[in-house]
C-alpha cells in the first residue's frame, strides 16, 4: 500500500487521559483516510510501576502485587467506560490481566534490570493495545508497531536507515488502516531506551515522505508542569522553524528535522471544541495574532490518569 497517503498524528498525553478522550481521538480516524498515529506513555500508570519497580528491587513483593493489582483494576475501570460493546470489554480485561500477570513476573524475577525506560515501554504497549481494541470495536483495521524494533541507537547515534528501511517494509506489506506507534520507545544494545515522541512522529514523517505532521493536545496552550502557578502562554496562527524553539514540546534538534524534510508541523488544542486552536510551523514567515492565556490549578480536572 501507498505510504505516501498515511495522515500522521501524534496524540499527546492529556488527549487520551480520560477513556471519553480516547474514543474521540480515535473516532477522529474513522473515514477513508489511512494514518500512523503516535501514542504517549500516561502518566500515572508509569509511575505506579516505577513505585512496583521499587518495592520488588528493595524486595517487598507483597507491595508489588498490591500496587499493580490495583493498576489492572484502574485500568479496566478505563476499560470499562472506554468500551460500549461487552465482549470489547471482557477482551480487553483479559489483555489487562495478561499484562499485570506478566509484568508482576518480571517485577519479581528481573527487579535489578528494571528501569524508567523499560516501565515507559511497558505503559505505552498497553495504552496502545486498549487503543488498537476500541478501533476493532469500530471494525476499523489497525497494527501496533513495535517501537523498540524500530528506533535502535547504536553508541548513542540513531541508526536511520534502519529504521527507515523497516518502517517502509512494515507499512508496504500490511493492509491495515491505522498504523499505532509507540511514542516514545527506543532500544540499544537489545534494552529499551526512552525517546521522545516528538521525534518518533517527525522520523515517520519523513521517511514515509508525509508534508505535515499533527500534535493534538486537549487544552488549548501549554500548561506549565507547576499547575500551582498561573503563567502565560502565547498561541500563534503561525510559527516558523526559528522562532518555534521550545514550545509544544519541540526542541531544536526535531524542529531542524522537520525543516530538512519540509515537514509542517501542525499543533491542535481543544481538537473537536468551538474553541479549537491551530498553530502552524512551518518555513513562510510568521504571520497571525498572537493570544494570550494565562492557566492555573483551576483550569485542571481531578483526574487519575493525568498527575504531575
Amino acid at each position: 500500500m501507498d505510504s505516501n497517503s498515511l495522515r500522521i498524528i501524534q496524540f499527546n498525553q492529556n488527549a487520551l487521559a480520560l477513556p471519553e478522550k480516547m474514543q474521540a481521538a480515535a473516532n477522529s480516524l474513522v473515514g477513508n483516510n489511512r494514518f500512523l498515529v503516535t501514542l504517549p506513555a500516561i502518566d500515572a500508570p508509569k509511575k505506579v510501576l516505577l513505585q512496583a519497580a521499587q518495592a520488588a528491587q528493595n524486595g517487598n513483593i507483597t507491595s508489588v502485587n498490591s500496587l499493580l493489582n490495583n493498576l489492572g483494576e484502574l485500568y479496566k475501570e478505563y476499560a470499562s467506560h472506554l468500551f460500549t460493546e461487552k465482549s470489547s470489554f471482557v477482551l480487553a480485561s483479559y489483555e489487562i490481566s495478561q499484562f499485570i500477570r506478566k509484568a508482576v513476573a518480571t517485577f519479581t524475577s528481573r527487579a535489578n534490570n528494571i528501569n524508567e525506560s523499560s516501565l515507559q515501554t511497558i505503559s505505552e504497549s498497553l495504552t496502545a493495545k486498549l487503543f488498537y481494541l476500541y478501533l476493532r470495536e469500530k471494525a476499523v483495521s489497525a497494527e501496533i508497531i513495535h517501537t523498540p524494533d524500530l528506533l535502535v541507537f547504536e553508541q548513542g547515534n540513531l541508526n536511520e536507515l534502519l529504521f527507515a528501511s523497516r518502517l517502509q517494509q512494515l507499512i508496504s506489506k500490511s493492509r491495515a488502516k491505522i498504523f499505532i506507534v509507540l511514542g516514545g520507545s527506543g532500544s540499544t544494545n537489545q534494552q529499551p531506551v526512552t525517546t521522545d515522541q516528538g521525534l518518533v512522529s517527525l522520523l515517520c514523517g519523513k521517511h514515509l515522505h508525509t508534508h505535515e505532521v499533527h500534535i493534538w493536545e486537549d487544552i488549548n496552550g501549554r500548561v506549565n508542569r507547576n499547575a500551582s502557578q498561573n503563567i502565560r502562554n502565547i498561541t500563534v496562527a503561525q510559527l516558523t522553524y526559528e522562532n518555534a524553539g521550545g514550545q509544544f514540546g519541540l526542541n531544536d534538534s526535531m524542529l531542524g528535522l522537520a525543516k530538512n524534510a519540509n515537514i509542517a508541523i501542525q499543533y491542535v488544542s481543544n481538537h473537536g471544541s468551538r474553541n479549537n486552536s491551530v498553530t502552524r510551523i512551518t518555513g513562510n514567515p510568521l504571520t497571525g495574532v498572537m493570544e494570550s492565556l494565562r492557566f492555573g490549578e483551576n483550569q485542571k480536572k481531578a483526574n487519575p490518569w493525568l498527575q504531575n
